[in-house]
């Protein structure tokens, strides 16, 4: 048999590298005495655990491959008589540690028991040495390191820590735990805050910061921590949506956790509202007061304003929360205002039907409302969905007075000038100069109420606004200008013996046949470029027109089908402004390069002539209406180069087709599929897009505000007087508030009480949801434990069997022994 070659030196030398590069990579193997010790706590084998330690030469302190010390295995073990026993014995490190690893596995009663431990209960217990020598402890993820250091310093830091990794555990009883010892969680600076602190700590290391804030984030966004700590849970978490949705925007590398967070907090909201029994607590929820911030300028009572929690809901987009069944029945309580026949307007046929029907009725309920206001009819016109219809009715007559007038006097409109309309016209002028007002009127009313900063925020009063501004525009114009061509006229021909302009006025009567007879103006304008009046207002009332049609679109939010498509429609708009940068891009460029093309033969091609003319060209034919014989030259041949044209003309063929392709085929199939992304994801959640769509609708006529529609709005009816009249008897005499304080507290109490019943509720629900969910992994769990404890048992037997087979060895060599020496002294004998 041939000897064992001895290892060449340079594989000794591999090895030895290898075994460095093992060593550096996991933790270094335990000794025998050590995996018994670790193995005992794991298992849970107290009497054998305490036979190592008093025995062996075993530190408390061991850890196996994973890192993790005999507490930690007896916290995860949930064994609570070897925890009882190693933890006097432990450093305040390995003590922090398992009361981590018990919040991370679940253990109440063992984080209890550690929380007893006298460093959490005295402030300047001195850990730093011990955590900073802990490089397991260095290495979590959850760590709340001081900003000047690498570990937290005090009691108050240490419980924070404990805190945030429960939250985001969600453990609803050891939040409650440390919240009540005083713990709580700082919010993150600004993201764009520059104070020292933020300074130093990005410059330090930005990963472990931006890791730090999103694990805090995580934590303020728990239901456990939420339900807890804010005075109103369901505010809280609207604020902590919107907070996260912008952030998502700004920090866009972990734009999904955010979204994930932002989820989170919407679905708690909704959990909240799904715990209510009754109208009662949905209608107290709704009804709470609400903070400022995120989007919310002022205090606002139940009292003095109507569903405002729902109202901010609807400002930082809360559409599944507005959609809720629960809020929803709300919203149509007040809505119908206890009127079940008008439920039949709900439906957008008996709605339309409705409309012309009330384009007669509603002026002559309007005005018995102005005369008798508290009678059934006056009821029946302040609810709602009647001031719904009312102002509908109104729009509706007010576009078709404006479209008669524009149309059939608009041409007669310089006759004001010379007093020589007809009464019909002049109190048609006059009505309509009326409603204008009272429309203005009404806006104004909105504005005064709302706050300018909230008016400007709807789209739609944007748009109004900008359609009554040109409304009143166009009329100043028709009624103003003629007198100054009046004055123009006189001024100019005053010494020429010509007749006066109401005279030529009359000659030239305006229609088709002699309105230009002579050809000869009235008056011409200086400078040219600037239009005159009537111009204008032609310019100004066309637009005006298309805005108000437009605006009509408010009802669509009534009926599902509509509503949605309106949604559709707007977030195609947007979709379209998104890919339009695209398309001014590609149409620049090849505009650019096109006129430098054809800059030599501008004098014969009328299409590329200059960078005008060659946009113009090329925006037609990216709507398949250009004309392939546009790039081509008609011009004689030059002597010097003859093929110039023709090589021109065609690599600016080549130019439009590409052009053509890039546009016609590559960007407009790109915009449609991207309008046809938005129109699925609005259908997959249409129903929560139509409700929240509806409730705005429906909250703009639920605010208190004028029963009758313009323009019987600028009319004082018997009910505003008396109600100026109490409001000047209270600015003299204003009554003792003492009795509305006592109710504004005694509703806030009933609402805080509502939200405890929900809290609780919630958190018994969440506590049987997590039994179930465990008893539904309790066989695999059972399974594995089991095994595990089976192979720490076989090995253990094994061991025994080895110890057993070696004590029969030696106690066969025993017997030998003294069976020789038993001859031996017969021998002697």
């Amino acid at each position: 048999m041939s000897a064992s070659k001895a290892p060449a030196p340079d594989s000794r030398k591999e090895f030895n590298k290898r075994r460095k590069l093992v060593e550096e990579r996991l933790q270094a193997d335990s000794s025998e005495s050590e995996r018994k010790f670790l193995d005992a706590a794991e298992v849970g084998d107290k009497d054998v655990l305490i036979e190592v330690l008093e025995t062996e030469n075993v530190s408390v302190e061991a850890l196996n491959l994973s890192g993790r010390t005999a507490l930690d295995l007896a916290v995860d073990g949930n064994n609570m008589e070897i925890v009882e026993y190693l933890l006097p014995k432990c450093s305040h490190s390995t003590v922090h540690r398992a009361l981590l690893c018990a919040v991370e596995n679940d253990r109440n009663v063992i984080f209890e028991k550690i929380l007893e431990h006298p460093m959490y209960q005295e402030e300047g217990t001195e850990v730093v040495k011990e955590l900073q020598q802990d490089t397991m402890y260095e290495n979590k993820t959850f760590q709340n390191k001081d900003p000047e250091g690498d570990i937290p310093k005090d009691r108050s830091s240490l419980l924070r820590e404990a805190l945030t990794l429960a939250a985001r555990e969600c453990n609803f009883s050891i939040v409650r735990t440390l919240v009540l010892r005083g713990a709580y969680i700082d919010p993150p600076h600004d993201y764009f805050c520059l104070c020292t602190l933020c300074t130093t700590q990005k410059a330090s290391d930005m990963m472990q910061y931006t890791k730090l804030r999103l694990d805090t984030f995580k934590a303020l966004a728990s239901p456990a921590y939420i339900s807890i700590t804010e005075k109103d849970p369901i505010v809280g978490s609207f604020q902590l949506s919107y907070k996260f949705r912008k952030l998502s925007d700004i920090e866009i590398e972990y734009k999904q956790t955010y979204l994930d967070l932002d989820e989170q907090c919407q679905q708690f909201a909704i959990d909240l509202v799904d715990q209510c029994r009754t109208s009662m607590e949905v209608s107290k929820v709704l009804s709470g007061k609400v903070t400022g911030g995120h989007g919310v300028d002022e205090d606002s009572d139940g009292e003095d304003d109507m569903l405002p929690v729902l109202k901010l809901a609807m400002r930082l987009e809360q559409k599944r929360f507005v959609a809720h069944p629960g809020c929803q029945a709300q919203v149509a309580q007040l809505w119908f205002s206890g009127q079940p026949a008008l439920r039949y307007l709900n439906r957008f046929g008996y709605l339309a039907c409705a409309i012309p029907v009330g384009m007669v009725v509603i002026p002559l309920m309007s005005l018995v409302y102005l005369m008798l206001p508290f009678s059934k009819v006056g009821e029946l016109l302040n609810t709602p969905i009647m001031r719904f219809v009312s102002y509908t009715c109104s729009y509706i007559s007010f576009l078709v007075f404006v479209m008669v007038a524009k149309l059939n006097y608009g041409m007669s409109m310089n006759e004001i000038g010379c007093n020589i309309i007809s009464p019909v016209q002049q109190g048609l002028f006059g009505f309509l100069l009326v409603w204008l007002f009272s429309l203005m009127w009404q806006e104004s009313k909105q504005i005064f109420e709302a706050g300018g900063k909230e008016y400007i925020s709807s789209f739609w009063n944007i748009l109004d606004t900008i359609m009554l501004s040109l409304y009143m525009c166009t009329f100043s114009l028709e009624l103003i200008g003629p007198r100054v061509l009046q004055n123009m006229y006189i001024r100019e021909y005053a010494t020429t013996g010509e007749p006066d302009y109401c005279a030529k006025l009359r000659e030239n009567s305006f229609t088709c046949e002699n309105i230009y007879k002579d050809r000869q103006p009235l008056i011409v304008w200086e400078p040219s470029w600037l239009p005159d009046p009537s111009l204008l207002s032609d310019i100004t009332f066309s637009i005006a027109v298309l805005m108000s049609i437009s605006r009509f679109s408010f009802i669509m939010p009534s009926n599902e089908q509509f509503g949605t498509m309106l949604v559709s429609f707007g977030r195609t708009m947007g979709d379209i402004v998104k890919l339009l940068s695209m398309f001014i891009l590609v149409l620049v460029a090849f505009s650019c390069g096109m006129t430098v093309l054809y800059g030599a033969e501008a004098c014969n091609n009328s299409e590329f002539a200059g960078l005008i003319e060659t946009m113009r060209t090329l925006t037609w034919a990216m709507f398949g209406m250009g004309d392939s014989a546009s790039t081509d030259i008609e011009a004689e041949p030059n002597p010097s180069f003859p093929l110039r044209p023709d090589i021109i003309a065609n690599i600016g063929s080549i130019l439009f087709m590409i052009f053509v392709f890039a546009t016609a085929v590559v960007l407009m199939n790109l915009l449609i599929a991207m309008m046809a992304n938005t129109f699925q994801d609005i259908q997959d959640e249409r129903e929560v897009e139509w409700k929240f769509g509806r409730t705005e609708l429906w909250l703009n006529f639920i605010e208190p505000g004028s029963a009758v529609p313009p323009p019987f709005n600028i009319i004082p009816s018997t009910k505003s007087i008396l109600g100026f009249c109490s409001t000047l008897n209270n600015f003299f005499s204003p009554p003792p508030n003492e009795i509305g304080l006592i109710q504004r507290a005694e509703t806030e109490k009933v609402r805080r009480g509502v939200l405890s019943r929900l809290v609780r509720r919630y958190v018994r629900k969440e506590e049987r949801d997590r039994l179930e969910e465990d008893e539904g992994n309790s066989d695999d769990l059972l399974k594995r434990t089991l095994e595990r404890v089976t192979t720490k048992l076989e090995k253990r037997l094994d061991h025994l069997d080895e110890e057993i087979a070696t004590l029969g060895v030696d106690l066969r060599n025993v017997i030998d022994h003294q069976n020789s020496m038993t001859e031996e002294l017969q021998r002697v004998v």
